[in-house]
């Protein structure tokens, strides 16, 4: 199995230790943008390794804990639905927590709709078609496709409630 780590400037990362849960910090000032993808090799208290490759993001994540829906077309054309929730965003997509029989539906490059409302003082509509990146357990990664890349009330909450860089 591999791990990525996704690195944000000036920030330290926690590594869990997927046998004992305890905590590694990861001091990311010797790592350069230049080695994006990257992989290290990290060895736990426990004595546990596991090589890890970090990634550079353009924008950082905003945690967040957003209920919503998925709607996809099954293999036999009949458009299905799931719950969600967002647990966190960025500029480019989205990390979602959705139940093991509903994560068993996809793999990953699959491509659907999700649907949340932010939690901002007009409750804004957020209707996003995606790719499917990553799966991890009942958390999957995905990507906002092309012409749903960016989108007014996303980019507007993202920056107040992550703070607008220069502003403070």
């Amino acid at each position: 199995m591999v791990d990525r780590i996704y690195l944000e400037e000036g920030q330290k990362q926690i590594y869990a230790c997927p046998e004992c849960r305890s905590e590694i910090t990861l001091d990311n000032t010797s790592i350069s943008p230049k080695q994006n993808g990257s992989g290290v090799k990290i060895t736990c208290q426990c004595g546990f390794e596991r090589l890890v490759y970090f990634e550079y993001r353009n924008f950082g994540r905003l945690d967040t804990n957003l209920p919503g829906t998925f709607n996809v077309v099954s293999t036999a054309g009949k458009p299905e639905t799931g719950l969600l929730v967002v647990k966190d965003l960025s500029m480019t997509g989205l990390k979602l927590q959705l139940s093991s029989s509903e994560m068993s539906r996809f793999k990953v490059g699959d491509q659907f709709v999700v649907e949340f409302n932010l939690d901002n003082d007009s409750r804004s509509h957020i209707r996003k078609k995606v790719t499917l990146k990553y799966i991890q357990n009942h958390f999957c990664g995905v990507e906002f496709c092309g012409e749903d890349e960016y989108d007014n009330h996303l980019v507007s909450y993202y920056f107040v409630k992550k703070g607008i860089p220069g502003q403070g």
